[in-house]
């Protein structure tokens, strides 16, 4: 039982790591649109309530006993989270220190991406949402059109690989083609396909 804790610790660090150096890559305007992507659509999908912040996931997960792994799904975990933990201020005094409240941040990032992959079933990455954050995409109904058309395509959303180069050249093809059609569906779609288009070229 140890042994099992000590490696489910250590697969969330590898995690909450990769999470930062993705961060530390980004400008601050740019780190916070994905924050607030993430959060619509979290808040959109029912996974938290409207005043909850990110940080806020992240500080109940610390403060509960429960574990992610004690729920048939990540969904029903979120949902004790929001309905059942409760924040004081003693609590909250700690997110005034930022070291903290980034780590906070961070872990309720993997709990949200967790949660809104399982429930819309996908597998998008952080890098993938930070594509579509960076071109613009900011409504969850966008977002959740455009996944729909992958999964509609039965295409794989490696967006970010794709966009990088670093899928096959037939991957790439079949992405970006979902991925254009499926932004023509939205808002602003030509705009945000701009951005997109000159992430391509600047590769």
């Amino acid at each position: 039982m140890v042994l099992e804790e000590n490696t489910l610790g250590n697969d969330i660090n590898k995690i909450l790591d990769k999470i930062i150096k993705i961060l530390d890559k980004l400008s601050p305007e740019l780190i916070n649109a994905v924050k607030d992507l993430i959060s619509s659509i979290a808040e959109f999908l029912g996974l938290k309530n409207k005043d909850e912040k990110l940080e806020d996931i992240g500080l109940k997960e610390e403060k509960s006993d429960k574990k992610s792994e004690d729920f048939n799904s990540k969904e029903e975990y979120m949902n004790y989270l929001k309905d059942e933990v409760k924040l004081d201020s003693f609590d909250k005094e700690k997110l005034n220190n930022e070291s903290l409240k980034e780590m906070y941040v961070n872990k309720g990032l993997e709990l949200g991406i967790g949660a809104i992959n399982e429930k819309l079933g996908t597998n998008l990455s952080l890098e993938d949402i930070v594509k579509l954050a960076k071109a613009g995409v900011e409504n969850p109904k966008d977002f959740i059109t455009i996944l729909d058309t992958f999964k509609e395509k039965e295409v794989e959303p490696k967006i970010s690989d794709a966009i990088d180069k670093k899928t096959t050249i037939k991957e790439k093809v079949e992405v970006i083609g979902t991925l254009k059609e499926g932004v023509s569906k939205i808002e602003n779609s030509k705009e945000i396909w701009n951005k997109l288009d000159n992430m391509l070229e600047d590769i």
